[in-house]
Parts: structure tokens; sequence; C-alpha cells
């Protein structure tokens, strides 16, 4: 019985390493929103964040996060000045940037364009320089969430600490936002900087701002056919 429960547990190892699947799925952020919050301001406010939302819904019941990364579209006039923070639905929170962090001195830094953060990035977000344009491992690793519940309100907490700038966050296909509409922001803070107005419609904000969640798909009893055939076959040889 000893050899026999071995190799089941050999036949179903190798079945699993063999057929190893994974499920990838892109959520757009709910909406984008000024940062600071507020109109007509370049500062939050205390305890008062920033808060956009992903809703992550789809995945089968019992799967559980396997790995996630964040792609985030921003203009923003200093982002040094910035705190960002990713929560899931079960409370469970890492720190993406902190512009305290940044190390030297105070040359501007401007927007996040595209910035994907990924733990398998070679350059970590506080050794890069803005637009940040590319792949950065967060402050903190995103494997943090590995193991939890994907399905769910994810949310991005962005707090700006200093007066004098402000920014958009940006989601793809938001009227609010986009280039040319009407009542679209035309300027990048900070408010009083005249010379940046239509700077806007000079960058070409392509992703937008979403979340990716991966979970791993359970092997099938039909994908295993394989190791336990060899099983059956190996238990007649003797």
């Amino acid at each position: 019985m000893k050899r026999i429960g071995l190799a089941l547990l050999v036949c179903f190892g190798l079945g699993n390493t063999a057929i190893a699947q994974y499920d990838t799925r892109i959520f757009q952020v709910d909406q984008g929103r000024r940062v600071p919050f507020r109109a007509n301001e370049t500062a939050s406010r205390s305890g008062e964040w920033t808060i956009v939302e992903f809703t992550v819904a789809g995945f089968n019941p019992g799967l559980v996060v396997y790995d996630v990364n964040i792609n985030i579209d921003m203009v923003h006039s200093w982002v040094e000045d910035l705190n960002i923070w990713l929560r899931a639905p079960s409370g469970r929170q890492i720190q993406l940037f902190d512009g305290d962090q940044i190390p030297g001195g105070p040359p501007r830094f401007d927007n996040f364009d595209n910035t994907y953060f990924t733990d398998e990035a070679a350059t970590q977000i506080q050794d890069g320089n803005a637009p940040y344009n590319g792949d950065y491992r967060p402050l903190q690793a995103l494997n943090a969430f590995k193991g939890l519940n994907p399905n769910g309100t994810w949310r991005l907490f962005i707090f700006d600490n200093y007066y004098g700038d402000y920014g958009y966050l940006y989601r793809r296909g938001d009227r609010t936002f986009e280039a040319g509409e009407a009542g679209a922001p035309r300027w990048r803070g900070p408010l009083e900087d005249g010379e940046r107005r239509t700077e806007w419609g000079e960058y070409a904000f392509q992703g937008g701002t979403w979340l990716e969640i991966t979970v791993p798909e359970p092997a099938s009893l039909m994908a295993l056919a394989p190791a336990l055939g060899w099983l059956f076959l190996r238990r007649r040889r003797r």
C-alpha cells in the first residue's frame, strides 16, 4: 500500500507539473479621479485619501490569487508628493510608492506614464525616474496578496502630502480625462503654472490604470489521464 500511495503521489505530481495552467485577467479602475480629490486644492487634507476602486469578479469560488500586478497612468506635476497603497478586499494592503523615500535632491518628477508595478521587475520604483514608463518593483512586494480570494473590491489609496501640485489618475476611455473632450482638464499642476497649459494633450496615455490578477486553474481528471495510465500499465507489468 505504501508503494501504491507513493506512486499515485508521484504521478499526480507529474500530471500537475505537466499541465499547470493559469487564468490571468485585467480589471480597469472603475473611474479616474483628481489627486487630491477636492477641486482647486493642491494637497490632501488630513485623512482624506483619493480612493479609486477595481471591481474584481468572475473567478470561480475557491480559487485564490497566484500573482497581482498593477498599471498606473497618472498626470501629476510632482509625484514626490505622493504616497500610494493597494488594498485587497480582505483588507490586506501594501505600499506601492512613497515620494518621501526617493533618494537624492529634489529634481522635478512628473507623472506615472504606464507604470507597471510587478515583483519581477529589475528596478525598484524608488530607484527609477519619472515618468516611470515601464516595469518597476513596488516599495513592498505584491506577493503579499498571494493566497487571497481575488473577487471583491480592490482599492488604490493616494495621498498628496504637500501643497503646490495636483494631478489626475487616468482611466482609459474616461471622457472626463480624455484629451479633446469638452470639460476635460487641459493642464497639469501646479495650478499657477500657466506655461504648462495644453500640455495634457502631448501625453499619450494608452494603457490606463488597471489591475492584473492571476489565479491557478485546477487540474482536471482528463488532464491527469496520462499519469494515471502510466500507473495502471506499471501495475499490470508486475
